[in-house]
């Protein structure tokens, strides 16, 4: 299901063309990077930049999602392993719940954090 990002962001002209910016749910989940652009112009549609997301598809883990804590878990190891650093000394933060369509899974994603600075976006199956 496609609805319409937030104003100001959805909609832009460019000529005799329109531009619209549709941000995607899947069964109420926001879908990770699933932005569809439609280009109209007098003529009604002539393009459409993006997948779009069925929610009578299956997709993996929606029936039981593992617990939040279990994705921010997962999200650390994955992090610290990849950085060589110790998950006591990063951080998650934005930790969602996304659908993503590639796979056709639902996965936690969110943003690693070392002090200050900005480690990883890391997204993990559910």
């Amino acid at each position: 299901v496609a609805e319409p990002a937030p104003p100001r962001a959805f909609e832009v002209h460019a000529g005799r063309l329109r531009l619209l910016r549709f941000r995607q749910r899947y069964r109420g989940i926001p879908v990770f990077a699933g932005d569809v652009t439609v280009i109209a112009g007098g003529s009604g549609v002539t393009a459409i930049r993006g997948a779009l997301v069925d929610g009578r598809d299956e997709y993996r883990y929606s029936a039981a999602p593992a617990p939040s804590s279990a994705g921010e878990a997962s999200i650390l190891a994955h992090a610290a392993a990849r950085a060589g650093l110790p998950a006591s000394a990063l951080r998650v933060v934005g930790l969602r719940l996304v659908a993503f369509p590639r796979t056709r899974t639902l996965a936690w994603a969110g943003v690693v954090m070392h002090g200050a600075g900005l480690l990883a976006h890391v997204v993990v199956a559910a």
